[in-house]
């Protein structure tokens, strides 16, 4: 079976194609990517953030009702960083969001999905478990905005949080698990990632 082919420059909103995101080649190279874990690797400025909240929403569109998360380790950081893309390329969309939870840190998009976003890292009222956030994520796929500040075991275990919520695939009309994805970015050494947090997995990495 051919592979079907998503047009990432147009988005479908309220049944309306909407102009937007036009991805560059390690960019699409990453989207199409068939593994399950991901790596997109690059200097400051390479279209890692907006790779992968162009991913999270593409996915949140194209099954309707599931669930993504997108995280740094910091919520501070996260702040500064990530949700800027977020707002660019999500929030500042005229009728894409129906509801924003900034509180509670989730999105609920006009066709039921919703992205929740954030830190990884507890906070200190979490009585010292490193895996207070993680615990209490439902998901269908995980972006993690530069990974190598997550600690491994963390990261090992977020993973383990993907593939526990559904979404009608628009294409076909079925209920069903989008397919797990864990895509990451990262800026320093790819060979360092793929020998800890990569190793003995599904994955590939896209970096230039």
């Amino acid at each position: 079976m051919a592979l079907k082919v998503v047009d990432f420059s147009k988005r479908v909103v309220r049944g309306q194609p909407e102009e937007g995101y036009t991805p560059h080649a390690r960019q699409l190279l990453a989207h199409y990517a068939r593994e399950r874990n991901i790596l997109f690797g690059g200097a400051v400025g390479g279209g890692k953030s907006c790779c992968l909240v162009n991913d999270a929403l593409t996915t949140a569109i194209r099954w309707v009702g599931c669930r993504v998360g997108i995280f740094r380790y910091e919520y501070a950081n996260f702040k500064r960083t990530t949700y800027k893309t977020l707002e660019e390329w999500v929030l500042s969309i005229e009728n894409l969001v129906r509801k924003h939870n900034q509180q509670e840190h989730w999105i609920e998009l006009c066709n039921g999905s919703t992205i929740v976003y954030g830190g990884l890292k507890p906070a200190e009222s979490a009585a010292g478990d490193p895996f207070a956030v993680v615990k209490s994520l439902e998901l269908s796929r995980l972006y993690i905005d530069e990974v190598t500040d997550v600690p491994e075991k963390l990261y090992d275990f977020a993973c383990t949080r993907v593939n526990r919520v559904q979404g009608t695939n628009i294409y076909t009309g079925k209920l069903e698990y989008p397919k797990p994805r864990v895509m990451c970015s990262s800026r320093i050494d790819h060979n360092l990632l793929l020998n800890t947090y990569f190793s003995g997995v599904d994955g590939i990495l896209v970096a230039g």
